[in-house]
């Protein structure tokens, strides 16, 4: 599946001239499962994005809601042959929701008991990028505190505005603690529109293997596309039980000027589950200095 979604876009693209993709920025995967990051699309400056669960509204479970305000930096030092070497780094804050799996989808009877663990959590994420040549090291480094920030009021107010059950009483208790997570990255870099890219991962939600297969395609200054493929062995997990040995996640993103909008799949990655989630960013905001 994940051959045929890249090839469907490389035929698409194949009789276009490529504007070159800028790969100097970090966008390593996320601890909290189906944030789409940027998919490279960010220029160095302030970014706020939105991402929310299953927009088409066949579950509700386990990514709610995540928001992140991040500040990327691009640097320049010299290299032996006094060229210049991209080098960039970021800082970002973000907020999430996890819910447990109450149904794997509405209308169904109601799993006891729910798979997984209520979780609200802040993380701070610092990340660095560089580029060797053709070749990319990431490094990413998280503080993940969870606890209580009144997400329970934000999900029961959603709720009601949508005229949705609120599931929330059966949630169980819910998960406290501060944890750290790293991500180690390599890539190499085969065009100016095609990065592949191999992660390390390590969080309290999961341990895993990450290969990513990245597509950008520039039409101009102001307008872009790009299109990720990732597959994820998935080996242990703190957080949820029966976890798959792994995942499929497939995302698309299109931006205009400093507004971007993301939409992305992540295939069911718990054994009990048998649907996937949507996510959708409508609200990526990219103010470049």
């Amino acid at each position: 599946m994940s051959f045929k979604f890249l090839f469907f876009l490389l035929t698409i693209f194949a009789g276009l001239t490529v504007k070159a993709a800028d790969w100097g920025l970090p966008n390593p995967p996320s601890a909290g499962i189906g944030e789409e990051g940027t998919l490279f699309l960010t220029e160095p400056g302030m970014v706020f994005d939105i991402h929310n669960n299953d927009w088409i509204g066949q579950t509700d479970k386990l990514l709610t809601f995540s928001s992140n305000i991040s500040y990327f930096k691009t640097l320049q030092t010299k290299g032996k042959d006094d060229a210049g070497i991209p080098e960039a780094f970021s800082v970002s804050l973000g907020s999430r929701l996890l819910t447990p799996i109450t149904k794997v989808k509405f209308g169904e009877p109601y799993l006891h008991p729910p798979i997984g663990i209520l979780a609200e959590w802040l993380a701070l994420q610092l990340a660095y990028s560089r580029l060797f040549g053709r070749f990319k090291l990431e490094l990413a480094y998280e503080g993940d505190f969870f606890g209580n920030y009144h997400g329970d009021a934000v999900y029961r107010y959603i709720h009601t505005i949508v005229n949705s059950p609120d599931d929330w009483d059966r949630y169980g208790q819910r998960f406290e603690g501060t944890y750290a997570s790293y991500n180690v990255g390599l890539g190499y870099i085969w065009s100016d529109w095609l990065l592949s890219m191999a992660y390390y991962s390590n969080s309290v939600i999961m341990e895993e293997y990450t290969i990513a297969t990245n597509f950008i395609y520039r039409f101009n200054e102001s307008l872009s596309f790009a299109a990720e493929n990732r597959f994820v062995m998935q080996t242990t997990s703190h957080f949820y039980d029966e976890v798959r040995p792994y995942r499929h996640e497939w995302g698309v993103a299109i931006k205009w000027g400093f507004w971007q909008a993301n939409a992305k799949y992540v295939s069911p990655y718990l054994e009990r589950d048998r649907y996937g989630q949507y996510f959708l960013s409508p609200l990526v905001l990219n103010w470049r200095f």
